[in-house]
């Protein structure tokens, strides 16, 4: 008896979620290097850190989210995350070359007893390809990740992954999020480009390229067309001081709670680099309590 089919799944988000792109001399270098430092800039504005890049004889600048380097021949720049959703569309209009990129469709399933990585996987091994050994298939469980699908290999021109989102963001997505995503390469990377370039970014256009890969492989999407007005409703991501601030609060501020009940409290502050002259400084540890210096 075959299985009865599943509800169509929300979707959360759904777009480009890598790129690296190249442009050459001319007109369109000039453009690419004047949106990349305006990139560079606002990123760098909401906290997030930028250090020197080099990679394959360009050099340039990285952060969190956004590459960006020259040479000789031409320029290199390479987006992820949520800047590569939101910029892919605006670098594929003025890219000369696509050498990767990585479009996902992000679904939330209402039953959080269905593993998508599992059933994906399911099918993708009653494929002619998989069952000859001309594909390679794996499965990976782990905590907190969760259960993450593979199709193909790293160095194959597609592959594939189905993973636990909400798990792999540690739950920064809502539970029963699962992430569909096809990392195309080499000329197929150049042609899907060219096919988002020409649909002008449409979110329906990368969902029905992550459509057709998956079904390629008998893996059908669990989620309908978007309808026109669709919009994207995944989590912000944390900047490189938010994530710092997280830090201070988890890891850093309990100790420095510990040290000032057995060490004069002047000292910790120094050793933290927090001078005290003049006014009194409050600082409220974990525990609620109010420490005056």
């Amino acid at each position: 008896m075959s299985p009865q089919p599943m509800e169509p799944a929300k979707v959360i988000s759904a777009g480009v979620d890598w790129i690296t792109a190249t442009t050459r001399k001319g007109t369109h270098r000039s453009l690419v290097g004047i949106l990349a430092r305006r990139w560079r800039d606002q990123h760098e504005s909401e906290g997030n850190t930028v250090k020197p890049w080099e990679w394959q004889g360009y050099r340039g600048h990285t952060m969190d989210s956004l590459s960006v380097g020259d040479r000789e021949d031409g320029t290199i720049v390479r987006l992820s995350g949520d800047l590569a959703r939101q910029r892919a569309p605006q670098l594929l209009t003025l890219c000369d070359n696509v050498s990767r990129i990585d479009v996902q469709v992000t679904i939330q399933e209402k039953n959080l007893c269905i593993n998508h990585a599992m059933r994906g996987l399911d099918a993708a091994k009653q494929d002619r390809r998989v069952k000859a050994g001309m594909c390679a298939t794996s499965l990976i469980s782990s905590t907190p990740a969760g259960t993450t699908a593979y199709i193909g290999t790293r160095i194959s021109e597609r592959f594939y992954r189905i993973y636990d989102k909400s798990a792999e963001s540690k739950q920064a997505y809502p539970p029963g999020c699962w992430r569909y995503e096809v990392e195309y390469k080499g000329p197929r990377a150049m042609s899907v480009g060219d096919r988002l370039h020409q649909d002008k970014g449409n979110t329906e256009a990368v969902r029905g390229v992550v459509e057709q890969a998956f079904l390629d492989y008998g893996v059908a999407l669990p989620c309908l067309a978007l309808p026109p007005g669709w919009r994207d409703s995944s989590p912000r991501t944390e900047t490189t001081d938010e994530r710092r601030l997280r830090w201070l609060e988890t890891s850093v501020a309990p100790v420095v709670g510990r040290m000032m009940e057995s060490l004069d409290r002047r000292i910790v502050l120094e050793a933290l680099g927090i001078m005290i002259e003049g006014p009194t400084l409050s600082l409220e540890l974990e525990t609620g309590e109010v420490f005056q210096s």
